[in-house]
């Protein structure tokens, strides 16, 4: 209805100035929906277009830019055939017919970017990374006689055996803290990467009950095998990461020991 209620209003606006207004919005939008009261940053537009023409964008503009991007195409495109549709004898042939050439050099310049970032300059191979996922029911995660020893085998297997340069496991790949794993098991790990030019990056949660626990990761590779790499997760996610006041239930029932963890540093 917000969006019906927005294009009516701005009826009388080009579509591809009206389009870039729409995008702005919406990009406004998902950035507070990202950063107020500490933000719920899942699924941002963005992040649906690893594959295609848009692809190309994120190293350049980030995943809110190129969600701006998309918006404005598919905000460009339903008002075109919005206003063609309710407007018939008003509209002029061509400036719609430059606005749809515009898009068709827009969206092939992408796809053209695209296929060329995929190949590797001359004479400089691609870094080949493997990203692990466990796909562990997350209901299973945390329990000790199931998913907490079903991710432990298979992390540890899959980081043993993989034969890419980098090497990525998600947050709170290894579902214990250090102390808690069997002696030998994260050193087993350090010493498979402290040789070579292979790395990894394995999320863990560190601290004790004294100091608190962190969401973090550590980086192991031959030059950190004195000691590994550390990065505590900064931009924690209410309810998953953190304990807003008064919902310490929350966590409770839904069954997240490592739940409140403190911000590590920028």
């Amino acid at each position: 209805a917000i969006v019906s209620w927005f294009f009516k209003r701005i009826s009388h606006v080009p579509s591809a100035l009206a389009a870039m207004v729409f995008a702005a919005l919406w990009t406004l939008a998902e950035l507070a929906r990202g950063w107020l009261w500490t933000g719920f940053p899942w699924g941002a537009g963005g992040y649906a277009h690893v594959e295609g023409p848009l692809s190309v964008l994120p190293r350049w503009i980030g995943v809110y830019g190129t969600g701006f991007v998309a918006a404005w195409i598919a905000a460009w495109l339903v008002l075109l055939v919005g206003r063609a549709r309710v407007q018939p004898g008003k509209l002029h042939l061509k400036p719609v017919l430059a606005s749809l050439v515009a898009l068709v050099l827009v969206w092939g310049g992408l796809w053209w970017a695209r296929s060329e970032s995929l190949q590797a300059p001359a004479g400089q191979p691609g870094l080949s990374v493997e990203l692990l996922q466990g796909n562990i029911p997350q209901d299973e995660k945390f329990e000790l006689g199931s998913g907490v020893i079903v991710a432990l085998r298979w992390y540890a297997q899959q980081l043993h055996d993989s034969k890419a340069q980098l090497v990525v496991a998600p947050e709170t790949a290894i579902p214990l803290l250090p102390q808690q794993l069997i002696p030998g098991y994260l050193e087993g790990i350090q010493q498979r990467y402290a040789q070579g030019s292979q790395a990894a990056m394995v999320g863990i949660p560190l601290g004790d009950e004294a100091q608190g626990y962190t969401n973090s990761v550590l980086g192991m590779s031959a030059a950190t095998q004195a000691e590994p790499y550390r990065y505590d997760k900064h931009h924690l996610v209410p309810f998953g990461e953190f304990i807003p006041p008064f919902f310490k239930w929350f966590t409770e029932m839904m069954n997240i020991p490592l739940g409140d963890f403190n911000r590590g540093t920028v």
